[in-house]
């Protein structure tokens, strides 16, 4: 059971928690110099909304929670059954 366990941490290295951790401090040491980075340059919208402090960084946020939405809908229909390429009976070999 410990060797299949294993083997599962060496197909998809990016589930194991050390890695979830790492990646998870890294995107919030962005986010969080990103926003230090707007506090310091000082700029003018100009379009109102745009010179909003932080505007960038909800608008990468936004724009990113949109993309991760629309993959997920489209994987629903684009999917297919885990079953799919297993041998069906009748299947030429």
């Amino acid at each position: 059971m410990a060797r299949m366990a294993e083997n599962d941490n060496r197909r998809r290295p990016l589930l194991r928690p050390i890695v979830v951790r790492t990646l998870a401090a890294v995107a919030l040491v962005a986010m969080a110099v990103s926003l230090i980075v707007d506090a310091a340059y000082g700029h003018v919208g100009h379009f109102g909304l745009d010179g909003m402090f932080g505007f960038y960084a909800l608008l990468g946020l936004a724009s990113g929670l949109v993309i991760i939405g629309v993959a997920k809908g489209l994987g629903v229909p684009l999917s297919r059954p885990d079953a799919y390429y297993d041998d069906k009976p009748g299947a030429p070999e």
